[in-house]
């Protein structure tokens, strides 16, 4: 198998109409603001035979948790996205590009949620999210807010 190339998970992520931010992020441009939260992917930096045994080529890898410990991806084969760490375990599933942003709010949540109000919260989460096309972060922090 041929190497996914970052300009070939661009070119797919383009393909797809992600967020300009996504495509910043695999690029390895990840904004200053959003370094405590995401980080690139290292699937670029496998061979053809390591992201083969990762199932790369199947999936396109969006983004990976600060320390790159859960990476978030597109599943081509069954059209969702889902979360994954490295030794292969599924974390979760979603069906929907706001399923997997909300995801990703909660864990940026639990990063940032110090002695700070709740509207303080949201107004971090807001600037953060600003460019990753949230139809409605009121709603997403308040239903992660009721889960909790």
């Amino acid at each position: 198998m041929d190497a996914l190339t970052r300009e070939n998970a661009l070119n797919i992520a383009k393909n797809l109409s992600l967020p300009n931010v996504v495509l910043d992020i695999m690029d390895d441009k990840v904004p200053d603001s959003l370094i405590d939260y995401f980080s690139t992917p290292m699937v670029f930096d496998l061979s053809g035979e390591e992201q083969e045994e990762y199932g790369f080529g199947k999936i396109l890898p969006l983004w990976s948790s600060a320390n790159g410990d859960v990476i978030f991806a597109y599943d081509f084969m069954r059209n969702d996205y889902f979360s994954f760490v490295w030794d292969g375990d599924i974390k979760a599933r979603f069906s929907t590009w706001n399923d997997l942003l909300k995801e990703t709010v909660s864990r940026v949540m639990d990063i940032v949620w110090d002695d700070q109000t709740e509207d303080e919260v949201l107004e971090v989460l807001k600037e953060v999210f600003d460019g990753f096309e949230v139809d409605d972060m009121d709603s997403i922090f308040r239903s992660i807010i009721r889960q909790k």
